[in-house]
């Protein structure tokens, strides 16, 4: 078994070293708890152990020596280069010893038994002349447009862009209806400004047979299926023809139909009683639902132009617990020259209907960016091209995976500290500070209006669901709506809903986890409150660009304190410390590996090696640092605008400031210059600083830890295997090397700076006050 998961190490003629290794556990595991820096006054005991263990492991006894010569040098504990001997011979202990090392990974095609395969799919094919008339306008429409459009703007040519998927969008839906070819019509005609060019498409649109001759094949699929004791869960995008098609198919066929809605509970029937047997779906049903269990096929009634979508849909059914293996059923018309192809790319080169393509989710979405256009300017070509780009062994699907998986075994070497659990834990433990924290930013600054979600119930008030509603009465959101729409897309929930007909609002949240995976939760589509969420990754994108929060001045008057002038001036900086990454993405692009993925790879890798945090430097007038003691506290004291109390703040705007310009403050004449030199002064005393610099060399002594342990188990597979293993370490070498650039030189970013102007005047307070 050790050699089906790692043939390179655990060789099947290596039996009596295996039996060798058994033996030697107890012992070398006795060896290995002692094998630390803390020890260093006794390892030769325990390097002597280890020889005699291991007298014919020649990389380790290579290891051996080098630590024996470490220790003659009568190191320190924390001696650099005793913790590199030592971390090189504990990895390749862990390496090549340890039986238990091999790990599963949890990607859903790594994982075996614990999620139903995928069975492939069955292509079911009809053919249609309203169809195949509809592509051939739509052919034609593209053809004259792209002729006329030759040297006209990129947001023209979008604007086709949009017409194209909107009529390939509706091609296999229920259009016949007066309503809906008009309102496509008026849609189409607000883009483009012309509507006598899209009217032959629309009055094709309009045609009962594309309808019918769809949904007839459909009949013929469902009674099939059924027949043969499978159970249909029937995905197709628009609501209106998933309503049209359940009329249907209640007359064609003698089974029970249950139509989805997220509003009701009759369709629930379908996973209950083994009687109802046909389901269908709308683009509603693509996420939140568990529809696990039994012998179902996935019937694709229309193969939407995104991939992740029909990977939505298949992961409705092949979940987690579901036994049998999951077949797809595809209906394609043999007169739409569109259908074909894309579903041959589907199928063939992407093989979606085969395997999970969750983890091919950046390839998947330049994919989807690109095909409406290449649709529009090369037609059904742009899809043969892009089956020969992507599909076979060289393609760049094969490439993509090989990528991951890559990436993967880098991710696996970098062990995380082993208290990283316990951490997430505790964090996700204090989400009452999380939600209190957020609610103060989103909610009391930003302006955002909360609304509760009555449906599911929580613990407590601070656990209960609510939504983010923009405001637009008094008072208002304190964003403008088309940033926020911008960076926020992905969190708003554009279903309609009678109690907020024009209200832009988001997908029901909570900040609690349980509240979030309680059925009533998932049922309301509730979502839990983190960093990562779109909402809070779009807000953070905007604070990001956004000066508000970022810098402060205040004038204060303290009693107790006596001034040098009529106030000191006292200075704020908060600045975030992190590793600097700019050298290991300059070896990501050396080597030919940046990418998305890779750099979200290696920035987790940063933040384990230094963990971002803050620093405040208090600077006085002379720009020396204000220590810990009671001036520290006093400005440290949250803003009070209130008489009568110790003490009183006034915030300084753009009319208290000439005001205070004529009090005669030695730093308000040269302001500007002041606050530079300061700003220069505070980054300098940060670098100096002895608790910041304690954590570079931490972080710098358990990095080289990491670092050791994951080149030395490069370094055993490359002694294995040269040919192959010999790139990938010294590419692991140049990561190293620049990641210990990056935390012994890490990014100081300013986030924040303050000015408190402090007196004890009590009448100069009330001139800068004014009335103003």
């Amino acid at each position: 078994m050790l050699h089906l998961l790692d043939p390179d190490t655990y060789l099947l003629d290596g039996l009596e070293a295996l039996q060798k290794r058994i033996a030697a556990r107890q012992p070398l595991a006795e060896i290995v708890a002692g094998l630390l820096p803390e020890n260093v006054m006794y390892l030769d005991y325990t390097v002597d152990a280890l020889t005699r263990l291991f007298p014919e492991d020649a990389l380790l006894q290579s290891n051996i020596a080098r630590l024996r010569d470490v220790l003659n040098a009568m190191p320190s504990e924390d001696d650099p280069e005793l913790i590199e001997a030592i971390g090189r011979t504990r990895a390749h202990l862990s390496e090549i010893y340890r039986l238990d090392r091999r790990i599963l990974r949890h990607r859903r095609r790594h994982v075996e038994g614990l999620t139903p395969d995928r069975a492939g799919a069955e292509i079911y094919r009809y053919f249609s002349s309203d169809r195949a008339a509809l592509t051939l306008a739509i052919d034609d429409w593209r053809f004259k447009e792209a002729v006329a459009l030759d040297g006209q703007a990129e947001d023209v040519w979008a604007t086709r862009h949009e017409v194209l998927k909107q009529v390939l969008d509706q091609a296999s839906q229920y259009t016949s209806s007066g309503s809906g070819v008009a309102g496509l019509l008026s849609r189409l005609s607000d883009l483009i400004g012309d509507p006598a060019a899209v009217a032959p498409m629309l009055n094709l649109l309009a045609r009962p047979g594309l309808f019918n001759d769809r949904a007839a094949a459909l009949s013929r699929v469902v009674d099939e299926q059924v027949s043969n004791h499978r159970k249909c869960v029937i995905f197709c995008s628009d609501p209106t023809t998933a309503d049209a098609l359940a009329s249907r198919l209640r007359s064609d066929l003698r089974h029970q139909v249950d139509r989805h809605d997220p509003e009701a509970k009759t369709w629930t029937h379908f996973n209950d009683d083994p009687a109802h047997c046909i389901l269908i779906c709308d683009h509603r049903a693509e996420e939140g639902l568990n529809l696990q269990g039994g012998r179902k096929v996935v019937i694709h009634y229309d193969t939407p132009l995104n991939p992740n979508r029909i990977e939505q849909r298949l992961g409705r059914v092949d979940r987690y617990g579901s036994g049998d293996t999951v077949r797809s059923v595809l209906l394609v018309c043999e007169d739409d020259p569109f259908e074909q192809p894309w579903t041959q790319y589907l199928d063939g080169a992407l093989k979606i209907f085969d395997r999970s393509v969750a983890s091919l989710q950046y390839l998947v979405d330049r994919t989807v960016r690109e095909l409406i256009p290449a649709l529009f300017n090369s037609g059904n070509e742009a899809l043969e091209d892009l089956i020969r780009e992507h599909a076979g062994e060289d393609g760049l699907i094969e490439k993509e995976i090989k990528a991951i998986d890559q990436q993967d075994a880098l991710d696996a070497l970098g062990t995380p500290p082993v208290d990283l659990v316990d951490q997430l834990c505790a964090a996700d433990d204090a989400w009452r500070q999380i939600a209190n924290d957020m609610a103060l930013w989103l909610e009391r600054t930003l302006m955002f209006e909360r609304l509760s979600v009555p449906a599911v119930k929580a613990i407590d008030r601070f656990a209960a669901p609510f939504r983010y509603r923009f405001a637009t009465g008094s008072p208002h959101t304190l964003l403008p709506l088309r940033t926020f729409m911008d960076a926020c897309a992905d969190s708003v929930d554009l279903a309609p809903d009678p109690r907020f007909a024009r209200a832009v609002k988001t997908f029901p949240y909570t900040f609690h986890r349980r509240t979030a995976l309680s059925k009533a939760g998932r049922t309301a589509g509730t979502r839990l409150l983190r960093y990562g969420e779109p909402l809070l990754r779009g807000i953070s994108d905007i604070t990001d660009a956004d000066d508000r929060g970022r810098s402060f001045a205040l004038w204060r008057f303290d009693p107790y304190y006596a001034a040098t002038q009529a106030a000191d001036v006292y200075l704020r900086f908060d600045f975030l410390v992190e590793a600097n990454l700019d050298p290991v993405f300059d070896v990501l692009s050396e080597h030919g590996k940046d990418g998305p993925a890779a750099r979200a790879a290696l920035r987790r890798r940063g933040d384990l090696a230094l963990a971002p945090a803050f620093s405040t430097i208090w600077l006085d007038s002379s720009l020396s640092p204000v220590e810990t003691g009671t001036l520290r506290t006093s400005l440290e004291r949250p803003y009070r605008n209130s008489k009568g109390s110790d003490y009183r703040d006034i915030n300084i705007n753009a009319y208290r400031w000439p005001r205070i310009d004529r009090t005669g403050i030695d730093e308000v004449s040269h302001w500007a210059d002041h606050c530079e030199k300061a700003r220069a002064a505070a980054e300098k005393l940060l670098r100096c600083d002895n608790d910041l610099l304690s954590r570079l060399r931490l972080a710098e002594r358990q990095m080289a830890e990491v670092d050791c342990r994951r080149l030395s188990q490069l370094e055993v597979r490359f002694r294995q295997d040269p040919a192959h293993e010999s790139e990938l370490l010294e590419f692991e070498r140049e990561l190293a090397t620049a990641m210990l650039k990056g935390v012994r030189q890490p990014h100081v970013r300013l986030e924040t700076i303050g000015a408190i102007f402090l007196t004890g005047s009590a009448s100069m307070t009330d001139r800068i006050a004014g009335g103003t």
